[in-house]
This record gives C-alpha cells, sequence and structure tokens, in this order.
C-alpha cells in the first residue's frame, strides 16, 4: 500500500421536502481500492457499509428501499477493463 486516503463529505438539502433519493459518483482510480463506508444521517443514524458481490448488493438495496427504509448503495466502476 503506497497510501491510506479517508475522504469525507458533507451534504445538506436546502429543500424542505425530502429527495428520496441521491446518487453520488466518486471516480477511483484504476489501482485503487474502496476498502470501507460509512455514512451519518441527518438524524443522526451510523450506517456501516459491507462489500458484497454487486448483484448481490444491488438486489438487497432495491428490496430495502421498496420496503419504504432508508439505504445507501456504493458501486464501484473503472474504464480501464
Amino acid at each position: 500500500m503506497s497510501a491510506h486516503v479517508i475522504l469525507m463529505h458533507k451534504f445538506a438539502n436546502p429543500s424542505t421536502s425530502a429527495t428520496g433519493q441521491a446518487k453520488y459518483v466518486f471516480p477511483v482510480p484504476a489501482r485503487a481500492a474502496v476498502c470501507a463506508f460509512q455514512m451519518e444521517t441527518s438524524d443522526g443514524r451510523h450506517v456501516v457499509g459491507v462489500a458484497q458481490e454487486r448483484a448481490r448488493a444491488q438486489a438487497e438495496y432495491s428490496a430495502v428501499v421498496d420496503d419504504g427504509k432508508w439505504a445507501g448503495l456504493v458501486e464501484w466502476a473503472a474504464n480501464d477493463s
């Protein structure tokens, strides 16, 4: 490992209504790896991500959202393949 980077972003919704869903895309260099994901919601809930195979993660995310619950999904993609 040549670097260990922690990236933190804070987002705010200036609207008085909930956004329902947001998408955040952050490019990751081809030789990099994402090893953790955490987020804190505006009401103080702390969510820790779990690495899974893509199809399983997408299915689990969709099921949670379809159930009316709050969820986050981080996907890795590279254009070097």
